[in-house]
């Protein structure tokens, strides 16, 4: 970037970002903008055809494992375990009251 900032437009970044700088952090801040501002000046010089887009410039998402069957236990051991049953399904207490969506 050719033309520096001034002291205003540094106050006027700080104010937005909810900072009160003295004069000397206002300085030290101006000059660290404008070689922030540089280096996205170098950046868009740069020939980005045929990259695409990124939201992230890490891989999200874990890895899954895969889906393997394995120890299953006897329905009547299960049912012993559960507090309230009728042989096939479990009772569990009610969490909405009749009629509501």
């Amino acid at each position: 970037m050719t033309q520096a900032l001034d002291q205003q437009a540094v106050q006027r970044v700080a104010r937005l970002a909810r900072l009160r700088l003295t004069g000397d952090e206002a300085a030290k801040a101006g000059t660290q903008l404008q070689a922030i501002l540089g280096y996205f000046e170098r950046l868009s010089t740069l020939d980005l055809s045929g990259v695409e887009p990124m939201a992230t410039p890490i891989q999200t998402g874990a890895p899954l494992a895969a889906d393997e069957l394995g120890p299953v236990i006897d329905r009547a051991a299960f049912m012993a375990m559960a507090p309230d049953h009728d042989g096939v399904f479990l009772k569990v207490p009610k969490v909405m009251a009749e009629g509501s969506a």
